[in-house]
C-alpha cells in the first residue's frame, strides 16, 4: 500500500534502509512515478507540441555562448523552433533531428516525449526499472544509497543516452538526480542542448491517490547561465480494461511497440512524404 493524507492505499514493497517509505510496483504509462501501480498517461491541459517541451510553454532559458552555438546548428521538426536561434522549416525532410535517423531519444527526452504512451515500472529491493514501450527501452534507477557519480568516476563511467540515476526520499517525495548523459541526444523536440556535466532532478509527488506530479530541474553550466526549471506535469492513472486487449494485460498486449526499425519503411516514408 502507499501512504498519502495519512491513509494508506494498494499493495506495495518498503523501500530498503528503513526509510518507511513505499515504493510501487507496476505498469504505468508517460511521465510515470516510481511507487503508484497501475498504467499512467498524460493529461495535460496543452496543446499537443507543448507536452514534449522540458520547460513551461512558450519560454527559452538563457543559454550560454557554447549554448547558443549548439542550438544554432540543430533543426526541429516543423512547428517545433521555439528557440530564435532555431530555424523554422515546414518540409519534414529538412530536420536533423537525430531520432529521424533511428537514434535513442535519451534522457530526458524519452521521459517528455509523447510519441509513445505508456511504460512500466518493476521494483526490486535496490533499484526501479523503467521499461519504455517505446523501443522498449529501460531506465535503471538505483535506490541502495550509493552516491551521484562525479569527477574521476564519473569521466571513467563516460556519457549514455539515459545517463546513471540515483533516487532518494525527501519526505514524500522521491528524488532522482541524473548525470552522465550523452550531449548528442537532444534535450527535448524543440532541440534544447544539454552536456556531458548536465545533472537533472526529478520530484515525483503523488498529490491524490490517482494524480502523479512531476517536476524537473536541469542545471548545466556549460549550457545555460543558470538552473532551468520546468513546468509541472501531471498524470492520472488508467483503468485496467483501458490495457488489456485479447484478453491479455500487459504493456504490450495489443500496444504497439514503436522501434524504429528501418527494415520495416516502404519507399513511401524513407522519401519522407508519411505513411505507415
Amino acid at each position: 500500500m502507499f501512504r498519502y493524507g495519512g491513509k494508506f492505499y494498494g499493495a506495495a514493497a518498503r523501500c530498503p534502509g528503513g526509510s518507511g517509505k513505499v515504493v510501487y510496483k507496476g505498469l504505468i504509462s508517460q511521465r510515470l512515478d516510481f511507487f503508484f501501480s497501475g498504467y499512467r498517461y498524460h493529461r495535460d491541459l496543452l496543446p499537443f507540441p507543448t507536452r514534449r517541451a522540458f520547460g513551461p510553454p512558450n519560454t527559452n532559458p538563457p543559454l550560454t555562448k557554447a549554448g547558443e552555438d549548439v542550438i544554432r546548428t540543430r533543426i526541429p521538426s516543423p512547428g517545433y523552433s521555439r528557440h530564435p536561434l532555431v530555424k523554422k522549416i515546414d518540409d519534414p525532410k529538412e530536420t536533423n533531428d537525430p531520432t529521424y535517423a533511428c537514434n535513442p531519444k535519451g534522457f530526458p527526452r524519452i521521459l517528455l516525449d509523447t510519441a509513445h504512451d505508456y511504460n512500466e515500472v518493476v521494483t526490486l529491493p535496490d533499484r526501479i526499472y523503467q521499461i519504455w514501450q517505446e523501443a522498449r527501452v529501460p531506465r535503471e534507477i538505483w535506490l541502495d544509497g550509493r552516491a551521484v557519480p562525479s569527477g574521476d568516476p564519473l569521466e571513467s563511467l563516460g556519457p549514455t543516452w539515459y545517463g546513471h540515476s540515483v533516487g532518494h526520499w525527501e519526505g514524500d517525495t522521491l528524488v532522482v538526480i541524473t548525470v552522465g548523459l550523452d550531449d548528442r541526444a537532444w534535450l527535448d523536440q524543440y532541440a534544447f542542448p544539454k552536456s556531458f556535466h548536465a545533472k537533472i532532478e526529478e520530484r515525483y509527488t503523488l498529490t491524490d491517490p490517482n494524480t502523479l506530479s512531476l517536476q524537473l530541474t536541469l542545471t548545466d553550466p556549460e549550457m545555460y547561465t543558470k538552473p532551468w526549471v520546468s513546468d509541472v506535469k501531471r498524470w492520472r492513472k488508467e483503468p485496467r480494461k483501458n490495457v488489456t486487449w485479447y484478453g491479455w494485460y500487459g504493456l504490450f498486449s495489443g500496444l504497439g511497440e514503436l522501434i524504429c526499425a528501418p527494415m520495416n519503411a516502404n519507399p513511401f516514408v524513407s522519401a519522407g512524404r508519411g505513411g505507415d
